[in-house]
């Protein structure tokens, strides 16, 4: 539907706490009630930050944030201050989750697997300490019971595919671990999307798409049961997360809080205070946004995407770039010179869906 003035839209990583929710919009951490109003801005460095998790105890906050490189754990107070850094990952961190006992935050990363593809999940004490790897083989999201001493977990797949409705052998499914036992059972038999899986009491609360959109759903640990809970059906439910109470999630760019006792599912209007400066019109370098070239036959010009733009470049440094296409609010892409240099061929939305053009250069 169509934002309310004012109303924040497309925020993501939302976590909640009692009264409080954290979540990330213009690539900043920012706080509002969980019943919405005016967000208050925890954090304005470059960088992103992203996937913030609240201590159980409500005191600490810890997100992944790229500072420095690549993305990293850091933790500050709730209420804001300055960060601090828990990790020097090469694969990069991105924090997951606390333990019950508001020791350890676990955070998934690559520095150990070949493949960018299937993450293993860590412990860092809060304090800081050397990472200490789960004793699984890989792991992309988890949670834990009550006691800490089990654990539900996404042993692979991505929570959110560029994808929708995939089957294939790479999809997220969720299992138990037991960390006495050292004993594995999966948990979920469904081919498809099951995700963020979410310890709450004796019940397990994920995000699965097996009636079509994503929703959330539930299911009895003891029992095996499985019920629906959200009942969207066009846009998928997004990036869950549960303090034990409810469960706040983003759909449609907004975010809904889902009050587990009694039901209700909210949509909370909110607005983030902010200058927008990264939407004011400036003036940029578009050999900073290059996405593809082509270059013709006898190296006289090059025919170089940047932008949704195609411009036409000439070796001769004296000679002048053209914009070929000089389309604002359209994107041109995929350019090929022909062999005698004349010509360009490219695909353009201009219509609405891409089709091929040809034109002289």
């Amino acid at each position: 539907g169509m934002a309310c003035a004012g109303e924040a839209r497309f925020m993501q990583y939302p976590d909640i706490h009692g009264d409080r929710i954290v979540f990330t919009y213009e690539n900043d951490l920012w706080m509002v009630r969980a019943r919405g109003g005016a967000a208050r801005r925890l954090t304005s460095a470059p960088g992103t930050e992203h996937m913030a998790r609240f201590s159980p105890d409500g005191k600490w906050i810890a997100f992944s944030a790229s500072y420095e490189g690549s993305s990293d754990v850091y933790l500050m107070p709730s209420e804001g201050g300055e960060p601090g850094r828990l990790t020097y990952s090469p694969g990069g961190a991105q924090t997951l989750a606390w333990t019950p006992d508001g020791e350890r935050i676990v955070f998934r990363s690559f520095m150990e697997t070949f493949i960018q593809r299937d993450p293993n999940l860590y412990f860092v004490a809060r304090e800081g300490s050397a990472p200490e790897r789960f004793p699984i083989d890989r792991g992309v999201l988890c949670s834990f019971s009550p006691d800490g001493t089990r654990m539900l977990y996404c042993r692979k797949g991505r929570e959110e595919y560029q994808w929708k409705r995939y089957k294939g052998g790479h999809h997220c499914d969720i299992w138990l671990y037991d960390f006495t036992a050292r004993a594995f059972t999966p948990v979920s038999d469904y081919v498809g999307k099951n995700a963020y899986p979410m310890w709450v009491g004796d019940r397990m609360y994920f995000v699965s798409d097996r009636d079509g959109a994503a929703n959330l759903y539930v299911q009895d640990l003891a029992t095996k049961a499985i019920a629906r809970v959200t009942q969207h059906e066009t846009l998928d439910v997004m990036m869950p997360e549960t303090d034990g109470t409810r469960i706040v999630y983003v759909h449609d760019g907004c975010l809904h809080v889902l009050d587990l006792a009694g039901g209700s599912d909210t949509k909370i209007v909110v607005t983030a205070p902010s200058d927008r400066w990264r939407i004011r019109n400036r003036v940029i370098n578009p050999r900073d946004y290059v996405q593809g070239m082509d270059a013709a036959n006898d190296g006289a010009r090059a025919v170089i995407e940047a932008r949704g733009d195609l411009f036409a470049v000439p070796a001769d440094r004296n000679a002048q770039t053209r914009n070929l296409s000089d389309s604002p609010g359209t994107r041109e892409r995929l350019a090929r010179v022909s062999p005698d240099g004349t010509r360009v061929a490219f695909f353009s939305d201009r219509t609405g869906r891409y089709q091929l053009y040809l034109q002289p250069i």
